[in-house]
């Protein structure tokens, strides 16, 4: 790849930042895991490719701009974009936010017909929409997993990745058959989201998630300078 091509991705993504996100920059730690993501899919040519990571595992505080590292990306990579939530509200705030962007996206839920699942598949297959929202629930149903099987799956992502631990071993046993969905739909790339995870629970994640492979992790620290904390003891 040409050093042009390179600076046309990185005009492409500043664009973007200003225009469609209206941010006036990234932060640090989102440059780093966009920048994974683009180079693994080829965007700074074929040397960037063979060393970026296919795995990532970060960890961010909140209101450090998660949605924004894979969102972004997702613009200029080709394929489809999955991201996995565990809430309703959390699919529907982050549909909301892209449908204000302007960006097509699906919601993938219990309770849709035949037909609105068919329309979904249609815009997928022609390209008129590449970004999936749906949930562990939604996502292992042999039909939607048969359907998403026959798509190009650039990026998958986990958000909240700390409930396929703390929910997957105990109510939500679905999150543990994400690995088996990973497989399945063969992604390019598979990045996991968090605001907070001991070692206790990254060790857990990594073993049931990425079986053990030790994933890229970007992990900023939690500290928030702008967030003060007070206890008070009263004697009686």
């Amino acid at each position: 790849m040409e050093k042009n091509d390179c600076d046309r991705t990185t005009q492409q993504l500043h664009t973007l930042v200003r225009q469609r996100f209206h941010v006036p920059s990234l932060y640090p730690y989102q440059q780093l895991v966009i920048k994974h993501i683009l180079e693994a899919a080829g965007l700074y040519g074929s040397d960037a490719a063979r060393g970026a990571p296919r795995c990532q595992l970060v960890v961010l505080p909140t209101g450090s701009g998660k949605s924004l590292c894979f969102m972004l990306p997702a613009m200029l990579i080709s394929g489809i974009t999955i991201v996995v939530y565990p809430l309703l509200s959390l699919m529907g705030d982050q549909g909301r936010r892209m449908q204000q962007l302007g960006i097509p996206c699906e919601f993938l839920r219990g309770g849709q017909s035949g037909t609105e699942r068919e329309a979904i598949w249609r815009r997928l297959q022609d390209g008129s929409s590449r970004f999936v929202i749906t949930n562990p629930e939604t996502l292992v149903q042999e039909s939607v997993l048969d359907t998403l099987a026959r798509l190009p799956v650039s990026l998958f992502v986990i958000d909240e990745v700390h409930t396929v631990t703390q929910w997957g071993e105990s109510f939500r046993p679905s999150y543990l058959e994400l690995p088996s969905v990973m497989k399945r739909l063969a992604p390019t790339q598979v990045v996991a989201f968090t605001a907070t995870a001991s070692g206790r629970i990254t060790g857990r994640i990594i073993s049931i998630l990425f079986s053990g492979e030790v994933p890229h992790i970007v992990r900023a620290d939690p500290d928030r300078p702008n967030i003060r904390y007070r206890s008070v003891c009263t004697l009686h």
